[in-house]
């Protein structure tokens, strides 16, 4: 980052230094985990934020046709992707990370 700097007398001076940014860590699975493309064709992903540190990342789903359910339990926490039988209609997938579990809605066309 370079710094330039005047003052009331129009002298002129200059300074440069390397700056390091670090992410800030996210410890909310809510905010950390996004489910998409919603609405999908019966496909979907999982997507964890970097700043979610994680050795896991747990998923189910139950589909409203027959009981049928699929589910992992131990998702990779970088991206994972998952498929699900159809109808199309709303599906609750639970996930959860850390303690902590959320519900996130995907619409099946």
């Amino acid at each position: 980052m370079k710094l330039p700097t005047r003052n009331s007398l129009g002298c002129t001076a200059e300074t440069t230094r390397r700056v390091a940014v670090f992410r800030t860590a996210v410890e909310d699975l809510s905010i950390a985990v996004q489910v998409y493309p919603n609405p999908s064709d019966g496909k979907f992903t999982l997507r964890k934020d970097n700043g979610f540190v994680t050795d896991h990342i747990s998923f189910w789903l139950r589909t409203c046709s027959a009981g049928k359910s699929c589910g992992r339990k131990s998702v990779s926490p970088e991206s994972s992707a998952a498929c699900f039988c159809r109808p199309p209609g709303l599906y609750p997938v639970r996930i959860t990370a850390n303690g902590q579990t959320m519900v996130k809605r995907v619409w099946v066309r």
